[in-house]
């Protein structure tokens, strides 16, 4: 007895027909079938060009493919499980109405909504690539509070000068060899020589703590620098070698520092049209590059209200970008810092050495000599100021001081007897007379008072507005307000996505295996 088996029936299912077709057995159960035409048997009545079409095979050959409408039904089954358990109203209704117009209404609303929250979404996510960010002040109130470096500098071209005194030196050696040696000078004379002029110019120095205490400074309390327009500039509580940073305990124009200054001395150099001194106040560990102060006139008491501040900024990617370079001669970045390296690496570019006040270099460049800074070094530095260097970022923290200014007239009379105050009058080429004692106290003698009129710091700090989690907020915020859904209902989507694909590509077909009965 022969058995056949014919393609058109199920793959679940296997049939064999007797070879006199009378019969037919399943694996499972036994049940009556229809005879078809072609001798086989059938659960349906049979469709004759149907089963034409479908060759028929013997029992040796297995069947191992699974039908496209198997894999339908499993798609079509996700599906629907998807549409009966989903988190996104709205939707259910277009696939259960049976009404046309009812599918187009919600098709239209949903269409809709999802437009409006894709245009929503989208301008969120380019808010959140604009990376803005909103500034807070916030008041703190320390017991002592730090005091600012005081740079004061005076208003003449000290290149001048050192010109003149280098040509009248040269001029006065009788020895060639005297002469030869003058160009390979540093400027270590130089400054000597200008920090001796701090002796004449620094009249009075006190520094007011409490309620009597009161500390006198001298010469060597200052630090020297020369800018790169040649103006000698004289720093106070600058913090070099390890200096104490003096501090503020009481406010009020009795308790700060105290300065009486003499500008007889710098009158003798050329200037720029005015008298008086440039105050400048900044950072310790910082050279007053790149900053202009306020200018302070003699016969005049000029009252300082300072105010400091702590600025934080933000890094990239905002727009501050504070510390966004990294510095080849410093372990540590700041603005100063960067504006030092940038006027080092021109300077060793150009003249093959590097000033007296640069940091060291990789290529451990020598310092430059007299002539070679008065005729490179000071040029270049000059040109590369007035070219406004702007690559440097602003620091992530920053100490500023804000100054507020007042002034009074000076009134030496009111000091008379001048003996009484030795030392106002111990300035050279001061009159002997009283009258003219007066006279050139009011015109040379700058007074300057420096002090808080709070204790207190002013913090300004930099918060992004818009940051990641704003952004999932205001997307979870739309999708919920236009749609009803969640961030639930985009699990459920990509679960959707997962479980097509699992039945799509590895559903794993059937495999037949085919018996033959005798």
């Amino acid at each position: 007895m022969t058995s056949s088996f014919c393609t058109c029936q199920s793959p679940l299912r296997r049939w064999r027909s007797s070879g006199d077709g009378t019969s037919a057995t399943q694996e499972e159960d036994i049940e009556e079938l229809e005879p078809l035409p072609n001798g086989l048997t059938n659960r349906h009545s049979p469709v004759a060009n149907d089963q034409e079409k479908e060759p028929c095979l013997s029992d040796s050959e297995p069947v191992q493919t699974v039908k496209k409408t198997e894999r339908r039904e499993r798609i079509i089954r996700v599906w629907q499980y998807y549409f009966e358990h989903n988190t996104l109203h709205g939707l259910h209704y277009v696939f259960d109405t049976k009404s046309i117009w009812r599918k187009c209404i919600w098709v239209a609303i949903l269409l809709s909504a999802g437009g409006f929250f894709v245009k929503e979404v989208k301008e969120s996510i380019n808010l959140y690539f604009q990376y803005p960010f909103s500034t807070q002040s916030t008041v703190d109130y320390p017991n002592t509070v730090g005091l600012p470096a005081i740079s004061i500098c005076d208003l003449r071209d000290a290149r001048k000068n050192i010109q003149d005194n280098l040509k009248f030196k040269r001029r006065t050696h009788d020895s060639r060899s005297a002469m030869d040696s003058k160009p390979d000078l540093t400027m270590n004379d130089v400054l000597k020589e200008s920090l001796s002029v701090l002796d004449e110019i620094l009249v009075s120095c006190a520094m007011n703590r409490g309620v009597t205490q009161s500390f006198p400074c001298y010469s060597g309390n200052f630090t020297l620098f020369l800018t790169s327009d040649g103006n000698t500039c004289f720093t106070f509580n600058s913090g070099a070698n390890d200096g104490k940073v003096l501090e503020a305990d009481n406010v009020g124009s009795m308790n700060g520092v105290h300065l009486v200054l003499n500008t007889r001395p710098l009158e003798e150099g050329t200037t720029y049209g005015g008298s008086g001194l440039r105050v400048i106040l900044h950072q310790q560990g910082e050279l007053p590059l790149k900053r202009v102060g306020f200018y302070v006139p003699p016969g005049y008491v000029t009252y300082v209200d300072m105010k400091k501040q702590k600025i934080k900024n933000l890094p990239k990617p905002f727009r501050t970008n504070c510390n966004g370079r990294q510095l080849d001669y410093f372990p540590q970045y700041s603005r100063n810092k960067c504006f030092l390296e940038v006027i080092t690496k021109h300077v060793v570019r150009d003249c093959g050495c590097r000033g007296w006040f640069m940091p060291e270099t990789k290529e451990n460049v020598s310092v430059c000599s007299l002539e070679q800074t008065l005729n490179c070094m000071w040029p270049v530095w000059e040109s590369l100021e007035r070219s406004n260097i702007n690559n440097c970022p602003v620091d992530c923290e920053k100490i500023n001081y804000e100054a507020q200014l007042s002034t009074a007239l000076y009134v030496p009379q009111k000091l008379l007897p001048l003996t009484k105050h030795s030392y106002l009058t111990r300035a050279k080429h001061m009159p002997n007379d009283t009258e003219g004692r007066v006279q050139f106290l009011l015109d040379y003698y700058v007074v300057l008072s420096v002090y808080y009129s709070e204790l207190k710091v002013d913090v300004l700090e930099q918060t992004p507005v818009f940051g990641f989690f704003r952004l999932l907020g205001e997307v979870g915020g739309q999708l919920g307000l236009v749609l009803g859904a969640s961030f639930i209902t985009i699990v459920e989507v990509i679960d959707l996505a997962i479980m097509f694909a699992i039945n799509w590509f590895w559903a794993t077909p059937r495999r037949t295996n085919l018996a033959s009965q005798d």
